[in-house]
């Protein structure tokens, strides 16, 4: 149980040299000291430990060797007492990443974890080698191939001998083009022909209404509800990884995530590498999975294991500036980040924690995965979303404040994706499960915003594309509800106003070509005189913030009286692609009825699409 001290007396930086420790290498239930201004390469493997090492204080550069697999097996924690202390595996993107012919792991052999210190003295810069993709989809073995796709105010869908008949459910999967509006999600069919069906969505069981939604560009298939059976162990996925050697590695585990309204997570483990067309896992699974659930691969080649089921504060506690490039997985439902700041997950996986990433503030998710967590990202503040994953958790997002959401995050086959909204700010992010934002209500609505704009826009409400919600501490946009004012146009909206500071938003997205009209024909009436700002409707290019710097195409502001006031708005593309219809405003106490109908240019004169209606937003 001796205290090893580093100090680079050898001939190497190797962990290994007995020349490089005061009193030699650190055995099993030793304590060992990297100082400051040192550099030692891990290059042991501990695996035979029986214990692990009592504590490793990296006040210096640990760094994981680049020719040799390395197991580092503690019974205390690693932790710094000076600022500087660094562990690093890999250098950055592309050829520096972590090489995949070598493996690093660090185990923790009970209750112990990164102890960063609270004054934010280690900092861990892990790069795993990246697979080609973190996730596949499970497809059945009888899907087949999509020839077609017919828009309009009805949407058929060409598939050669498809066999469905109507009310099937089928899984649309990898449909090329419409912006992702047909593609992995679940309809029913509506009539069928031998070589076609048309579809209508799930849960409202109205018709897609694809008008607008573009072109058709190639791929894409047709999968039957139900993916596999419960005992399977050949499983069909729709990207091929079988050069992948992430996924081809030996003991190699996926977790899966069901689509369905109970995600049922199971933990598998491959039993080869994978096929062009299928993985295969060592056991069959416990229960059936849809079409469209996830098979998430939960090991990199930087790992950070751990055999508790509880760990105190998480297995990564506090520090500044993390790169958690890696696998982080407790035996249990423990922690996994927690109270750290400014990190950044851009390829690992966090899975089968209780809380995924706890606490801490501005980190950034950007094409990691959090899998398999009772809570995927609780409290904490700042953090951005701009890509990954966030799956088979009870909670995706859990309370917290000033979080943002961008175009590129995916939410899916949670129990709930966002829980208790506190200040969420956002737009463009996929929500895909069940239940897609709860307990709202109590938490927003009527309250007094922080920031003058605590609200998240969420597209594909209720699996009808491009719809849309607004949460927000300003108000709320409700169904109809009242007495109506006799619109002539549109279905009819009510907004609520509840807050000077903060306005509430209502969105159409509409895909125009080049050159091409848009009008669109409105009616408001407001009850209130003098508001913070009278509503007002405005045309702007889909791409840009919708909360920040836009700038309008087209603008409509009301007359501050209580009358109907109707306007028609028109403006012509000036890029093929999507268009946003806004109608906005804010006060702190108020009514606005309002209804649109859009029209499309077609060779610079408006073709009416009577469907097309703010009646699908909401």
């Amino acid at each position: 149980m001796a205290i090893r001290t580093y100090t680079t007396a050898g001939v190497n930086l190797l962990w290994s040299n007995v020349a490089n420790w005061d009193t030699g290498v650190p055995a099993d239930t030793d304590s060992a000291v990297i100082p400051a201004g040192q550099t030692c390469t891990l290059d042991v493997n501990q695996t035979l430990f029986p214990t692990g090492m009592a504590g490793l204080t990296i006040n210096g550069t640990l760094q994981a060797s680049l020719l040799v697999d390395s197991y580092l097996k503690m019974a205390g924690n690693i932790t710094a007492t000076a600022a500087g202390g660094i562990f690093y595996a890999g250098t950055g993107t592309g050829a520096s990443r972590f090489p995949s012919a070598r493996v690093c792991t660090v185990y923790f052999n009970g209750n112990y974890q990164f102890a960063c210190n609270a004054l934010n003295y280690l900092t861990l810069k892990f790069w795993c080698y990246a697979p080609t993709a973190s996730y596949a989809q499970l497809i059945s073995a009888t899907s087949k191939a999509i020839t077609s796709v017919t828009t309009g105010t009805t949407t058929t869908i060409g598939c050669t001998g498809h066999g469905y008949s109507a009310g099937a459910v089928i899984y649309l999967a990898n449909v090329g083009g419409f912006d992702g509006r047909l593609s992995n999600r679940t309809f029913h069919i509506t009539t069928v022909a031998t070589d076609s069906f048309t579809i209508h969505y799930p849960d409202s069981d109205i018709a897609v209404d694809s008008t607008g939604f573009g072109t058709w560009t190639a791929g894409g298939l047709v999968c039957p509800s139900q993916a596999e059976a419960a005992a399977q162990t050949q499983l069909e996925i729709d990207t091929n990884l079988s050069a992948d050697p992430e996924w081809g590695r030996a003991g190699a585990r996926v977790r899966i995530d069901n689509i369905n309204r109970a995600s049922s997570p199971e933990l598998l483990t491959l039993a080869s590498a994978p096929a062009a067309t299928y993985i295969t896992t060592t056991v069959g699974l416990a229960a059936t999975k849809l079409s469209g659930s996830l098979a998430i691969l939960v090991t990199r080649n930087v790992r950070i294991l751990s055999s508790a089921t509880a760990i105190t504060n998480g297995m990564i506690r506090y520090g500044t500036g993390h790169q958690l490039d890696c696998e982080i997985r407790p035996g249990g439902t423990a922690d996994g980040v927690t109270e750290a700041i400014n990190s950044v997950f851009a390829g690992g996986v966090i899975s089968g924690c209780n809380y995924g990433v706890a606490s801490g503030s501005g980190h950034s998710l950007s094409g990691g995965v959090i899998s398999g967590c009772t809570y995927g990202i609780n409290y904490g503040s700042g953090h951005s979303l701009s890509g990954g994953v966030i799956s088979g958790c009870t909670y995706g997002i859990n309370y917290g404040s000033g979080q943002f959401l961008r175009p590129g995050v995916s939410m899916s086959l949670n129990t709930r994706d966002m829980y208790g909204l506190c200040v969420f700010d956002g737009y463009g992010a996929t929500l895909g499960s069940a239940t897609q934002v709860a307990a709202f209500n109590n938490n927003v609505e009527g309250l007094n915003p922080p920031n003058g704009r605590a609200q998240i826009l969420i597209r594909d409400i209720g699996g009808v594309s491009g719809a849309l919600k607004a949460w927000m501490y300003a108000g709320r946009i409700i169904d109809r509800s009242g007495v109506e004012p006799n619109f002539t146009v549109g279905l009819t909206r009510k907004f609520i106003f509840e807050n000077n500071a903060t306005p509430v938003f209502l969105d159409r997205v509409i895909h125009a070509e080049n050159g091409k009209l848009v009008s669109v024909s409105a009616s408001f009436q407001k009850d209130t005189n003098a508001m913070t700002q009278t509503p007002l409707m405005q045309i702007f290019d889909a791409g840009a913030d919708p909360f920040d710097g836009y700038a309008a195409s087209a603008t409509f502001t009301m007359t501050d009286n209580l009358l109907q006031q109707d306007t028609t708005l028109t403006f012509t593309a000036t890029r093929t692609g999507n268009w946003v219809v806004r109608v906005r405003g804010q006060h702190a106490s108020g009514n606005l009825w309002m209804a649109m109908a859009i029209t499309i240019g077609i060779g610079g004169v408006p073709k009416i699409l009577p469907t097309l209606k703010v009646g699908l937003l909401w």
